[in-house]
């Protein structure tokens, strides 16, 4: 009777001070490419959660408590992401924000559906991720919109009738080149050329080659910086005259340091986010990041930024925290730096995009 008497009371204890240690934070899971190939992204995105977390926290946390950040780097491999998920449900976390990349994201879904833990994108923009799970949300809108905006563009305002498209060839470059591509030809375009090319190419002076061969109206390039930064290089050294059409993936201030003068003039759709807007919560936004980062906040900053905030929302809205967190996500009608954020049946966002051009060396909104 002893025995189980001190049992029950252990138990007592172990309960009794887990969940005071429990209520003195909430804590949110982080998963971003912190080395590798898509380092340069993750640091955007960890900028852009912690300045938002410090900015929470100053003004009272949530709900009176601290939030905390539980990052993991996935080192750039989507199997490393899939693989943070448990480790970081096991320490206390009901939402992860992460899935930098499409493939990532796709990656960790199904482990966040099965193990209840709600994935929050502020990044991943493949097609594939519409509707694959109720644990599964962005805040970035699907290439749907950004494939399909700048295929009417190019006809009909860029007078646009044939081009050659060289893609990455990971679902990123996949899927949003077959959302450009059944546009662009639903609109009497013609594609000339088109291959997909492995992560990490750095040669392309065959493929640009073939592409002036049978000289397009424009080259469409859906991908990273550094592989587009190597095609510009190219088809500058070539002389090919085509306009340039490319994606959001590849503005990164890194494709000017690397291109130079080759990225002049490339024209791409990405979400409405403008640092150089006169909007008094952007400019507010933009003078806190630089005062903490020696930079001007990009777009994966500032949709980061915006995932916190709202996650911090929905928990502030939560009755029952962490059971229904997911509901409240779901149900989130939020206005942030990036637009107004309210997720469809789906998990997407509608979010238009516009036109942008890499104009002296800055990305300039087409006006």
């Amino acid at each position: 009777m002893k025995s189980l008497l001190s049992t029950l009371f252990v138990v007592f204890l172990l309960i009794l001070f887990g969940c005071k240690e429990e209520l003195k934070v909430y804590r949110v899971g982080a998963v971003v490419p912190l080395s590798g190939q898509f380092e340069a992204y993750g640091r955007n995105v960890k900028n852009g959660l912690t300045l938002a977390l410090e900015e929470i926290n100053a003004s009272g946390g949530v709900k009176g408590k601290t939030l905390d950040i539980l990052f993991e780097d996935d080192r750039s491999d989507e199997k490393v992401a899939a693989g943070k998920v448990k480790a970081l449900k096991g320490s206390g976390v009901a939402v992860i924000i992460g899935g930098v990349t499409s493939n990532e994201a796709l990656a960790m879904a199904p482990v966040c559906e099965q193990e209840k833990v709600v994935l929050l994108s502020p990044t991943a923009s493949s097609p594939k991720l519409t509707g694959i799970g109720q644990y599964f949300f962005r805040n970035y809108p699907s290439d749907t919109l950004e494939g399909r905006v700048m295929a009417e563009y190019a006809v009909r305002r860029m007078k646009i009738r044939s081009v050659a498209i060289l893609y990455i060839d990971k679902e990123y470059g996949k899927g949003i080149t077959d959302v450009f591509k059944e546009r662009f030809q639903g609109l009497g375009g013609v594609v000339s050329y088109e291959k997909g090319y492995p992560e990490g190419t750095v040669d392309f002076v065959e493929d640009v080659k073939q592409i002036k061969a049978n000289p397009p109206d424009a080259v469409y390039l859906p991908g990273y910086f550094t592989e587009v930064a190597a095609i510009l290089k190219e088809l500058k050294a070539q002389k090919v005259e085509a306009k340039v059409i490319s994606t959001q993936g590849m503005a990164q201030p890194m494709i000017v340091e690397i291109a130079g003068e080759a990225a002049e003039g490339v024209v791409y759709p990405q979400p409405p986010f403008d640092p150089e807007s006169n909007d008094p919560e952007i400019q507010k936004y933009v003078a806190s990041y630089k005062k903490k980062f020696p930079t001007k906040p990009d777009i994966d900053a500032a949709f980061s930024y915006d995932a916190l905030r709202l996650v911090a929302r929905a928990i502030e809205n939560c009755a029952n925290y962490p059971q229904d967190l997911r509901a409240r996500i779901a149900d989130t009608n939020f206005k942030g730096i990036t637009g107004d954020i309210a997720f469809g049946a789906n998990g997407d966002v509608d979010i238009q995009p516009r036109m942008f051009e890499i104009k002296g060396g800055q990305f300039v909104p087409i006006r």
